[in-house]
């Protein structure tokens, strides 16, 4: 119970007596009566009367009213079940799930729930608390192991729920998160932890597929290397095969001779993809009766298939950094071929020679401070003419030699005056453009990055922005934006162009300040501007991608999308819709908007198999792109790829806490250590809340309430 107490602002002795004074005062008022009234009548008024004025002064008086009220909460004990997938292996050291079972029915568990002592967490790939305690509740499914974020969870309620000591059952093989180890050194976890590890700690008799590397694109009818691992432990001298398959047939088997111990094997396939899209593979090992598990015998990967590179013909007018980096960072990307013309100081070139056929064949020219005065007239105008006949898509960059005169009628911008002087500038993007497709540079916002980035050069050259441009960044004298465009694109009847104003903008990648990472934005956008020069306009405009190929089961699927209109800002108010189905099973949902054009949403666990996606994104009722994708579920195998208890790291996580490491063979060691928690002390919590009585709503009705009811009797009775 609360306890309560009532206190005055003023000294309470005149209350009493003005209380006194009010009781005396409705007592000679009723004494007598016009007409008479019965006395229990007569003493009701008198109450009233007395009671509804000392309210009135006790709202003069201030009352205030102080609620105390305690709770106690006991010590608790914490504990934490790995509820994950490889809890059901069975291995040398007999079944996991039936040690898990034998260690939860222990009595001193069920003790501790009903005595209110006893929170218990389960983990796989994340961390709930439960609210009761079952052995029965833990089904030992999870696709993931992630103790640190039990270790998290714990830190988080151990305050509020008073926990003193925790008990961790697990086979010690985390593979999410970090090393649990140092989220419980991080600033102390502040509570012994003793670890119980289940399980093996040898290695058990299996065949895996260990690693798959391969790349994510690959090419149509092109040959794509795939690379495998295979590991083995307990046998020796078996014959085995080893299959890359896809989602119709086998493309490819060797046969691998196992080797006594634990051996790991290397496997090359390749593969030849037949048709453009998202293809599934799947490396395979051949079971062998006995392996403690044969969820971990294939791993499958996803490759995204296209039709060839984007074909690049790079003409530069002369030797510079700037080509220089340019060509690395084009080359380093491997979806682009890029195909390099240097004009010589003649006019010729040196390397490929820039063939009107190779003009055609291009995806993208690239004019590197091309033409220059030295450049062929009739060259010039053949490059001129290809891509105003055929829509090419241009991007040129400004040097100091260059003539821009000879080309200006491709270019998004327009020539007013030509000066070959040159000043140093910054550069800057303004806030219309700060989220336009070229500057996606990651969750960075980029245009926060420009202050820190060192100047570049600029000719004097003047120009002015044709209708219909985006003048996409400036120039900036210091901190002081100009109206001098530095960067600007321009699409217009199915051809695209840009135009960047400048020179030595290598020196972002050498030389950016600070924490700002100058080789992901020179590099990021040198792409971006090749991807959008080159990428249809409406497939440009919306991207939706899940947030990852392959999900564990139980785990949500996360979708990220992003939305632009015609001009490439951000477009806020889409609607985007994702439907992911596989053979059996179809989920649909809304992507919510994030602000700045992104979009996120996410479907409920899905059944294991094979899903594909496709989102649609509408704008005031009119389709304005879709993008597609494919993601699995279930087949990551996480929880196989180590089938070893890691007793190592159980022992360290119980040492860092203060705890210690018990056998699960040895319960009495563990019935010792949970009977400390008696000896732990409750935690009393006082609460304190203090009410202004004459501020209370309560207060009111009770006057009214006092008086309205002495009327009516007053009124019934015939008084005067």
């Amino acid at each position: 119970m609360p306890d309560l107490s009532l206190a005055l602002q003023t000294n309470p002795v005149l209350f009493g007596l003005i209380a006194l004074t009010i009781a005396v005062v409705s007592y000679f008022v009723y004494r007598i009566t016009v007409p008479p009234i019965p006395g229990a009548l007569k003493a009701t008024l008198i109450f009233l009367r007395s009671a509804g004025l000392i309210a009135v002064l006790m709202i003069f008086f201030e009352p205030v009213l102080t609620v105390v009220t305690r709770s106690e909460t006991p010590p608790r004990v914490a504990l934490l079940v790995d509820n994950s997938k490889s809890m059901q292996l069975i291995d040398g050291a007999g079944d996991r799930a039936e040690t898990v079972e034998r260690l939860l029915q222990m009595d001193i568990f069920s003790g501790l729930d009903r005595q209110n002592k006893l929170t218990t967490i389960q983990f796989a790939g994340e961390a709930d608390v439960l609210t009761t305690f079952s052995p029965d509740s833990f089904h030992l499914d999870g696709a993931a192991t992630n103790i640190d974020a039990a270790i998290k969870r714990l830190r988080e309620i151990r305050e509020q729920e008073n926990i003193q000591l925790g008990v961790l059952i697990s086979d010690g093989n985390y593979n999410v998160g970090p090393r649990p180890v140092y989220e419980a050194r991080r600033g102390g976890l502040g509570i012994p932890v003793y670890t119980i590890g289940v399980g093996d700690t040898l290695e058990q008799q299996d065949v895996l597929v260990s690693r798959v590397i391969a790349n994510e694109i690959a090419y149509l009818d092109t040959e794509a290397p795939v690379d495998v691992r295979v590991r083995s432990a307990g046998f020796g001298g078996e014959r085995i095969a080893v299959t890359l398959s896809d989602e119709y047939a086998v493309i490819d088997e060797q046969m691998i001779t196992l080797d006594e111990g634990t051996a790991d094997y290397e496997i090359s396939f390749a593969f030849q993809p037949e048709e453009e899209g998202v293809k599934r593979y799947t490396a395979s090992v051949e079971e062998l009766p006995g392996e403690v598990t044969y969820e971990n015998n294939q791993q499958s990967f996803y490759v995204r298939v296209i039709d060839r590179k984007v074909q690049v013909l790079l003409l530069a007018g002369t030797p510079s950094q700037d080509l220089v980096f340019l060509r690395r960072t084009l080359e380093n990307d491997e979806t682009v071929e890029v195909t390099l013309s240097v004009q010589d100081i003649d006019g010729s070139f040196i390397g490929e020679e820039p063939t009107e056929g190779r003009l055609r064949e291009a995806d993208l020219i690239i004019l590197a401070g091309f033409p220059t005065n030295e450049s062929s007239t009739g060259f010039v105008n053949t490059v001129r003419s290809v891509i105003e006949d055929e829509n090419k898509p241009v991007l040129f960059m400004e040097s100091s030699k260059a003539d821009v005169q000879q080309i200006d009628a491709i270019l998004p911008v327009v020539v007013e005056r030509t000066r070959f002087d040159e000043s140093r500038t910054f550069v800057g993007v303004p806030e219309e453009y700060a989220a336009h497709a070229i500057f996606r540079f990651g969750e960075e916002r980029a245009e926060v990055a420009w202050n820190a980035l060192p100047p570049v050069y600029r000719t004097m050259n003047r120009y002015t922005v044709r209708p219909g441009s985006q003048k996409l960044m400036t120039h900036r004298l210091q901190n002081m934006p100009l109206d001098d465009p530095f960067l600007v694109i321009h699409s217009v009847g199915g051809r695209k162009s840009a135009a960047m104003l400048g020179y030595g903008i290598w020196r972002w990648r050498m030389m950016g300040r600070g924490d700002v990472d100058g080789v992901k934005i020179y590099e990021n956008l040198i792409l971006n501007l090749v991807q959008w020069l080159t990428t249809d306009e409406d497939g440009d405009r919306v991207r939706i991608a899940a947030s990852k190929e392959q999900y564990h089961t139980g785990e949500s699927i996360e979708f990220i999308g992003q939305v632009y209109d015609e001009q490439f800002r951000p477009l806020p108010n889409a609607e985007i819709r994702v439907t992911a189905s596989s053979e059996e099973f179809t989920a649909e949902t809304i992507l919510s908007p994030r602000g700045h054009g992104r979009y996120e949403g996410r479907l409920n666990p899905l059944p294991e198999g094979d899903y594909r996606y496709e989102g649609v994104a509408q704008f005031e009722g009119v389709d304005i792109g879709r993008d597609d994708g494919r993601f699995s579920v279930g087949e990551l195998n996480l929880e196989f790829r180590d089938t070893r208890m890691n007793i190592q790291m159980m022992r360290q996580l119980a040492s860092v806490t203060g705890g210690s490491y018990i056998h699960p063979d040895n319960p009495e060691m563990l019935e010792n250590v949970l009977r400390e928690i008696d000896t732990y002390e409750s935690r009393i919590e006082t609460a304190v809340a203090d009410y202004q009585v004459w501020n209370l709503p309560a207060a009111l009705a009770v006057l009214i309430v006092f008086f309205s009811i002495e009327w009516f009797l007053r009124k019934r009775n015939g008084m005067l």
